[in-house]
Order: structure tokens, then C-alpha cells, then sequence
């Protein structure tokens, strides 16, 4: 990917505006710290800009304005992207007896969407992502992070909804007990025991497994390799995806992220 690099004499200027509008235009005087927080500001919108991909003006040697007024309204878009998927979501929304969740949902992103400074700290994230999601979000921080996350939470509700509710229930009680004050996520221990379901050809009218089962399954593995076996569960992943959700890229992408743990647990016998 092209990587766009800014003299500071073509960012100052940016950042001098920008001051003189926090401050209502009274000073462009400002604390060095405020100082660097709108240079990141900047730079985020710059970053947001490169990195949805729009070559065209890249192309045409894209002055750093040019570039931060499109990272701007890349920014104020994704904001808006939030806000959408997050109104589709609640209707729909279920925490399975998890508080973590809960007060992630039902919480933390309406703050998140209500203080979210996309002028002068786009690059803030502003709220903690205290339940886990299966997938490293460390490179990601203000709108990107949420909007970015909000959607793995997402397709784990669409997955999670295609499932009976008994049937989650008993997993998570066997997962972790009570799994009210449980800090982990509530889809990894679901696709583990539905990939053994699966490997088994067992119905999901049972949740826990025998003995005999534990075993049966350890067999099955004994020969793979980790690599072998995620690739394994990948492919019925693939083909679950494709019998409930026709494929769906979304839940698929969602869905694989779960692979590589589900394979090492299935590997040690930690189901």
C-alpha cells in the first residue's frame, strides 16, 4: 500500500487551523500537549484516507490537506456506519446472562457514540472494550476500533441466534460455571463444542460429551497436526456457513476467527 509522507511544514498549517478553532478562534495558542493531540488528530484523518484505499487522488500527488479533508469525512462516515449497524443490532440483541456483554452493548457503545470527538480526537476510542472478541483490534484505535468491533459482536449475535438457547445455555454453564460474571467471550467455547458436535456426527440435542466421545475425538486428531486440523475445521466451518447464512462473507470471516483456538483445545482434549 502507498504510504503517505507529510513534510511537518505542510501539517503545521493544519494544525494551527485547527487550534484556532478550538479555541474559538480567540488564540491559536494552545498547551504543547493539546498541541500534539491535534497533530494526532490530523494525522488519524490522514491515516484513514490512505487506508481506505482511494488511489486516485493518491496518484495525483495529493497535497496533506487534501488528504486530512477526505480522512475527515472517511471519519465522520464510519461514525455514521457505527451508529447504523449499532441500531441494527439492538433489536436483535441477546446477552445470554452476561454482564460483561451486556453492559458492553448497552453501555459502552451509546457513550462511545455520544462523546465521540471526531474533530478534535478522532483518534480516541474514549470507551473500554472490556468483553473479549476473537480477533486482535491492538492496531486499531478510535472509530476504527469500535466500528471495527462492533461488528465481530455482530455476526457472534447472527451466529449465536442460529443455535437454541438451551443448548447455549448448557455450554456456557459446563464453559465456565456462571457465566454472568464470565470475562470470556461467549462464542469461542460454542464453535468448539459445535466443531466436535459436528466432528462426531452427534446432534445438538446434548451438549456435553462422554468419555468415550473425548476419547473417539482424540483419536480422530492423533495424526494431525495443528495446522491440519484448524484447516480441517476451517473447511467445515466453510460448509456450515454455507448451509445457514448461504455463504455469507461476514459470518464466515467471523466464524474463522474461532478456528485456531477451537483446533488447539480439540488437540488437547480441553473440551
Amino acid at each position: 500500500m502507498c504510504r503517505l509522507n507529510f513534510e511537518m511544514e505542510e501539517l503545521i498549517p493544519i494544525v494551527a487551523e485547527l487550534a484556532g478553532q478550538y479555541t474559538g478562534f480567540e488564540s491559536t495558542s494552545v498547551t504543547y500537549e493539546r498541541a500534539e493531540q491535534l497533530m494526532e488528530a490530523v494525522l488519524y484523518c490522514i491515516r484513514e484516507y490512505e487506508t481506505a484505499g482511494t488511489g486516485t487522488l493518491m496518484a495525483n500527488h495529493i497535497t496533506a490537506r487534501e488528504a486530512y479533508e477526505h480522512g475527515c469525512r472517511l471519519v465522520r462516515e464510519k461514525a455514521e456506519a457505527l451508529r447504523k449497524l449499532y441500531n441494527s443490532l439492538t433489536p436483535f440483541f441477546r446477552w445470554y446472562g452476561n454482564i460483561c456483554l451486556q453492559d458492553t452493548i448497552l453501555k459502552g457503545i451509546p457513550e462511545f457514540l455520544k462523546w465521540y470527538d471526531m474533530k478534535y480526537a478522532p483518534m480516541d476510542t474514549i470507551i473500554m472494550l472490556d468483553y473479549p472478541v476473537p480477533a486482535d483490534l491492538s492496531a486499531y484505535s478510535g472509530v476504527d476500533a469500535v466500528y471495527k468491533y462492533l461488528k465481530i459482536l455482530y455476526q457472534e449475535q447472527r451466529f449465536l441466534q442460529e443455535l437454541e438457547p438451551s443448548y447455549i445455555r448448557t455450554v456456557l454453564e459446563d464453559s465456565f460455571g456462571n457465566s454472568e460474571d464470565s470475562m470470556e467471550n461467549l462464542g469461542n467455547p460454542i464453535f468448539l463444542n459445535l466443531m466436535v458436535h459436528i466432528m462426531l456426527k452427534k446432534p445438538l440435542d446434548t451438549a456435553g460429551f462422554t468419555e468415550s466421545e473425548r476419547r473417539q475425538t482424540k483419536a480422530m486428531c492423533e495424526s494431525l497436526t495443528y495446522d491440519e486440523l484448524a484447516a480441517q475445521l476451517e473447511k467445515v466451518t466453510v460448509k456450515f456457513a454455507e448451509t445457514y447464512w448461504q455463504n455469507d462473507s461476514d459470518i464466515v470471516e467471523y466464524l474463522k476467527c474461532h478456528v485456531r483456538d477451537a483446533a488447539v483445545r480439540i488437540k488437547n482434549g480441553q473440551f
